[in-house]
């Protein structure tokens, strides 16, 4: 499967290129989690922001392909700090999350990790992530929405 991978710090975030309809360059600066814009309908979902990085430039916004259609806004666009590179990683590489991370409340947006890399390189479903962040919410998330006019 072919990942974008985004550096954070001490890992990468592996987004896989299916999901995505196109690579942006961003150009707004996101101040919340969740930030919905009203006069494009399009909801931008910051990464950095969703795991402790808002002091991070967001440099590169992917458009996920909307299969579920998660509601009545038009385009979903998951902020990364930057697409570092796009890399095949096989099946057989993709490790579940060992347990001790399981219990970290993050971890239930990993959909598994790819130990044999320089960094590990832990790997995001956008679907199911924005999904359970529009339907469920964390208090955090939520506490971060903003809306635009």
């Amino acid at each position: 499967m072919r990942f974008f991978l985004c550096p954070f710090g001490d890992y990468n975030l592996g987004i896989p290129t299916e999901a995505a309809a196109s690579l942006l360059v961003n150009n707004r600066k996101a101040v919340k989690t969740v930030e919905w814009d009203d006069k494009t309908g399009d909801v931008y979902f910051s990464l950095p922001h969703f795991f402790g990085f808002s002091d991070r430039e967001l440099r590169h916004g992917i458009v996920i392909k909307d299969p579920d259609n998660f509601g009545d806004r038009n385009r979903k666009i998951l902020l990364v700090t930057t697409v570092e590179k796009i890399e095949d990683i096989a099946l057989e590489e993709i490790q579940k999350l060992p347990s001790i991370l399981r219990n970290i409340e993050t971890s239930a947006y990993f959909t598994g990790i790819c130990f044999n890399r320089s960094v590990p390189i832990f790997l995001v479903d956008p679907s199911h992530f924005m999904q359970r962040i529009l339907n469920y919410g964390i208090i955090s998330a939520l506490e971060e929405v903003s809306y635009h006019d």
